[in-house]
């Protein structure tokens, strides 16, 4: 995929309300619209979802020699709401305007998202290489605690983090747990 592919499927996804919880299905939208594109790819996934409104999703690549501990990039697809008063441009319009994206999730975090996820895609194309297992994790509930979103994931995959080392949104730093 090229750079104005990225940037159209990048504005294409910050147009998904995917507020918190809202119960307007947004984060079932943004979960489907990334999972169509890694299934376009030839990558299964897999939904982990408290409610099935509000679905993390989860795909993997596996190294054919995986010597090295996996690497998981997690972001979220969830936001939160937008005051359109506040606004200069159309909180989900996803316009662009003097040489910027406006829109909810452009800073945190739907450009992260995307930018895992062609990474983890442009991986998929040198799979036989690899020599670890590579996760790309999209989590929802972020901007109200994570109990849907990251902590549920952890409960119910908690191998998935084990001796990984983990690229998220953190500050800048190295974290070592254990």
């Amino acid at each position: 995929m090229n750079l104005e592919d990225n940037k159209k499927a990048f504005m294409e996804l910050l147009r998904i309300p995917s507020v918190t919880g809202s119960g307007a299905d947004g984060e079932e939208k943004a979960c489907a619209f990334l999972e169509h594109i890694l299934q376009e790819n030839g990558i299964k996934t897999e939904r982990i979802a408290k409610d099935l409104h509000r679905p993390n999703l989860l795909a993997a690549i596996h190294a054919p020699r995986a010597e090295k501990e996996p690497v998981v990039l997690i972001s979220h697809i969830d936001v939160v709401p937008g005051i359109q008063e506040e606004w200069t441009h159309p909180v989900f319009g996803a316009q662009k305007a003097d040489g910027r994206i406006y829109g909810r999730g452009t800073l945190d975090t739907k450009q992260l998202t995307m930018m895992e996820l062609y990474a983890f895609l442009n991986l998929k194309k040198q799979e036989n290489h690899l020599n670890r297992d590579v996760y790309f994790l999209a989590t929802i509930d972020e901007e109200a605690g994570s109990s849907f979103g990251m902590e549920y994931v952890r409960q119910e995959r908690p191998n998935l983090f084990q001796n990984a080392m983990v690229i998220n949104e953190g500050g800048g730093f190295p974290l070592h747990i254990n």
